[in-house]
């Protein structure tokens, strides 16, 4: 494994032991300046973020959120692309939400995030899940 593969993966690692952390202002660290998250889907959350609003706007439209909790199931890289397998869990609305997903994260030299992709095994769940009227 090259230095870069390690790098990104230990870069990977922390993102994610980092969970929710009590500030954006801690998680920013793992940003390059220009990154971009991109997240799947077709709901309001869905959709292109940049600098500060994936800080401010998507964790807006995530809410109201009970529970969010991504556990890492597995990891594997190359030298600039990181994929994640994780189990994401959540509660909403009166919502549950256990799913299979996780993200593609590309990095640069300085092994912090310039692009990201979100995926689940089931996008209809995830809509569902992030939909603004309640379940019925």
């Amino acid at each position: 494994m090259g230095d870069s593969q390690r790098s990104n993966l230990a870069a990977a690692r922390a993102f994610y032991a980092a969970g929710s952390a009590a500030t954006d202002e801690e998680r920013r660290r793992f940003f390059a300046s220009d990154f971009v998250w991109h997240v799947p889907g077709d709901t309001d959350l869905s959709g292109d973020y940049s600098q500060d609003a994936y800080f401010t706007d998507m964790p807006a439209r995530m809410q109201p959120l009970e529970e969010w909790q991504i556990a890492v199931e597995s990891l594997a890289a190359n030298q600039e692309i990181v994929v994640s397998v994780c189990r994401i869990q959540g509660r909403r609305l009166g919502r549950a939400l256990d799913t299979t997903g996780g993200h593609v994260l590309r990095f640069d030299h300085d092994a912090r995030i310039v692009e990201a992709w979100g995926w689940c095994a089931d996008q209809e769940e995830v809509d569902a899940f992030f939909a603004s009227a309640p379940a019925r």
